[in-house]
């Protein structure tokens, strides 16, 4: 062979190596496409989308991974991948009902070398992965999609029944329970009835008569409190006319002439000033009252007379006015 040819082949093989590694360079993108973190999954749950970026270039990579819905960004995330190593991305998903383009891409690549500048670069590789899903309704939250489920509101009629029926078959109808009720049970619940009013009765005079005991306690403690201080007044006032009257005696020995002290008691000075005699009759009414209301039976006896004695008098005052 001649020197000419051999060269020529030798300038073939090189670019043709040259090419192969250059190819080779570019190696990096997503492996086995996508997969979820549960399976099924169903409208209004919260689900995660996993994806694996491979490097195979021979040296390192940056970018960017982005995950859509039917074009709708989800999510996105930078990276930075060593040469001959996996990395995993991910984005969280609030699905809804239908049908559903899920795809990722990589974008915005670029080679990292010691010592380089970065330089932006097209990858070869799967650069993009596009998925069509479905997202089914799961109503009655039974694991089982709408589509799949006979009985959607899982209340025991199935969707073809409650449409015969004419209900709605994603709301869940209770059941109505007919009871035959016997006689036995009639006069058992008319009993259960008659026994619930008595004791509603019970219940109310217990209450009546609980107020009553109370306001008759309310009653007998201002009573005794009454009583008791008119008992102090009035003995305070004996002792005030006793007083006097002891030393009215005193003076009428030794002048012959009574005087009235008013400051020591003011009430009844006034009416018995000039007449020293009636001081005896006050300090035995006092006497009396005071005895009257250091028993309770004369006290009660007292007053029932004193109101019959005023019923009399206003019933004579009644009939001759008309």
């Amino acid at each position: 062979m001649k020197t000419s040819s051999k060269v020529f082949l030798l300038t073939i093989l090189f670019w043709g190596l040259m090419g192969s590694v250059a190819q080779a360079g570019f190696n990096a993108g997503f492996v086995n496409g996508l997969w979820y973190s549960k399976t099924p999954f169903f409208a209004g749950e919260e689900i995660r989308i996993y994806t694996v970026i491979q490097n195979q270039s021979g040296f390192d990579i940056t970018g960017t991974v982005k995950f859509f819905s039917n074009d709708s960004l989800l999510g996105q995330s930078d990276f930075s991948i060593v040469n001959g190593r996996l990395i995993e991305k991910w984005a969280d998903w609030k699905t809804t009902y239908g049908k559903h383009n899920v795809s990722v891409e990589i974008s915005n690549t670029k080679k990292i070398e010691i010592g380089k500048e970065p330089e932006v670069i097209n990858l070869e590789a799967r650069t993009s992965i596009t998925e069509t899903y479905e997202v089914d309704l799961d109503t009655d939250g039974d694991g089982l999609g709408n589509k799949d489920d006979l009985d959607d509101d899982d209340d025991g009629l199935t969707d073809k029944e409650e449409e015969k029926n004419g209900t709605n078959p994603l709301i869940f109808d209770k059941p109505v329970v007919v009871e035959k009720v016997t006689e036995s049970q009639t006069s058992e619940k008319k009993l259960e009835t008659n026994g619930n009013k008595d004791t509603e009765d019970n219940t109310f005079i217990e209450n009546v008569v609980g107020k009553s005991k109370e306001l008759a306690n309310i009653a007998k403690e201002k009573t005794i409190e009454t009583v008791g201080n008119t008992k102090d007044f009035l003995e305070k006032q004996k002792d005030k006319v006793d007083e006097e009257l002891a030393q009215s005696k005193k003076e009428e020995t030794l002048k012959g002439v009574p005087e009235i002290d008013e400051n020591r008691n003011p009430y009844v000075a006034s009416i018995l000033g000039s007449i020293p005699e009636l001081k005896e009759v006050y300090s035995f009414v006092l006497a009396i009252l005071i005895y009257i209301f250091n028993s309770w039976w004369i006290l009660l006896g007292s007053i029932l007379v004193l109101l019959y004695f005023m019923w009399k008098i206003v019933r004579k005052g009644f009939r001759r006015r008309y």
